[in-house]
Parts: C-alpha cells; sequence; structure tokens
C-alpha cells in the first residue's frame, strides 16, 4: 500500500469517521482532476474504507477504481452546480458530507502492519545482540 493511501487509512481509523469532502483535502492534488481520487478509490475497492451509499443502483465498492474516482471526484465538483465530466452528468446534494469509516478489514490491515513491523524490530534486536554476544565470547576465547 502506497504512502498516501497508508495516510489516508490511518487518518480515517483514528478519527473513526470522515467526510469525503475532509479525506478529498489530504489527497495530494498533482492533476486537479478524477487521478487524483485513485488512492481513496482503491482503499473503497479493497474493503478497507467504505460508505454508505451506491452507486448506479449497486454498492458503492462494487463499482471499479476508475468509475470510483470519478464518481467521487465529480460529485464533489459538482456541489457547486451540475457537472459534465467524461460524458457524465452529475449534479451536487451533500455528496461531500457522505461520512468514510474503516472496515473491519481496514483495521484488521492496520493490525496485521503494526505486528509485522513489531516482529521486524524483535528480529533486527535479537540478531544484534546475538552477534555482540557471539563477537564478546570470541574475543574471550580468541
Amino acid at each position: 500500500m502506497d504512502s498516501v493511501s497508508l495516510s489516508l487509512l490511518k487518518t480515517v481509523a483514528k478519527q473513526r469517521e470522515l467526510s469525503l469532502r475532509e479525506c478529498a483535502v489530504m489527497l495530494p492534488k498533482k492533476t486537479g482532476d478524477h487521478l487524483d481520487f485513485y488512492p481513496l478509490a482503491s482503499l473503497i475497492k479493497r474493503g478497507l474504507v467504505d460508505l454508505c451509499m451506491t452507486l448506479n443502483g449497486e454498492p458503492f465498492n462494487k463499482n471499479n477504481e476508475m468509475e470510483l474516482a470519478i464518481s467521487i471526484y465529480c460529485h464533489l465538483e459538482s456541489e457547486k452546480g451540475v457537472t459534465e465530466y467524461l460524458g457524465r452528468h452529475f449534479s451536487g446534494g451533500g455528496f461531500g458530507d457522505e461520512r468514510l469509516f474503516v472496515t473491519a478489514n481496514g483495521y484488521f490491515a492496520l493490525d496485521e502492519m503494526r505486528s509485522k513491523r513489531a516482529e521486524r524490530l524483535w528480529a533486527i534486536s535479537i540478531g544484534t545482540f546475538t552477534a555482540i554476544v557471539a563477537a564478546s565470547i570470541k574475543g574471550l576465547m580468541g
């Protein structure tokens, strides 16, 4: 998981819920279009975060990442009125106030990352300690 997605996941987990507008502000704006929303769309698609809404009559996370990124971008932009983007028409309606939350899979992924980090630190510590003891014993004997 890239650092933008991981940072967003950790922030939503810490806050418990975040509006879609607040999440959009956290995303780096490199292109100024739907491409900026792929990190958020990938988190939704992987089931790590979710929204309680539908898109085209289906649960939001059942759409592909491109459709999710375009929908999020257009709905946030359409709060100013009706928007047309890539042949799609979107209109406002408080979409930016939709609450984004971390799912059970998201919390599990964060816990797994923490435990892997702890395991790595323990392995490095034990390896370093073993090397020091071995060098000390070799120095005393030789």
